[in-house]
């Protein structure tokens, strides 16, 4: 599996590498500077575009941002409590990731996700695996 990844230098774009590099069956391109309409625009196969809400890094992945560094360092347990009461609205660079491999391989029945679509695709390919 092919994956054009967009903004891979950022917290997201880190986490989401991290997990494509880390799957066997996918090879990732990292391009910058796109806009989700002109992609949408674009005639590829299928295209998605996520809009992740309040995302917890794990595995070392760290915003280059100095004040979102020190907002995660403040909040990491306050995070990591409410991802477990509102699962649908705070994901992790690692779910992030393995959404957009799950949304690959399978698709998804909205070309626009928003948090509790990427938690749903999550929870469907979890739920798949033997």
């Amino acid at each position: 599996m092919n994956v054009l990844l967009f903004g891979a230098t950022g917290m997201v774009g880190q986490g989401v590498l991290r997990e494509c590099l880390m799957d066997p069956d996918v090879a990732a391109e990292t391009l910058s500077g796109r806009t989700e309409n002109a992609l949408l625009r674009l005639p590829f196969k299928a295209a998605y575009m996520f809009r992740p809400g309040a995302i917890q890094p794990l595995h070392g992945v760290r915003s280059k941002t100095a004040i979102y560094r020190v907002l995660y360092s403040v909040t990491a347990v306050l995070l990591a409590l409410l991802r477990r009461a509102l699962p649908g609205y705070i994901l992790t660079t690692e779910q992030l990731g393995r959404a957009m491999i799950a949304v690959d391989r399978h698709g998804a029945p909205k070309r626009i996700l928003d948090s509790r679509d990427i938690s749903a695709r999550v929870r469907v390919t979890s739920s798949s695996v033997i």
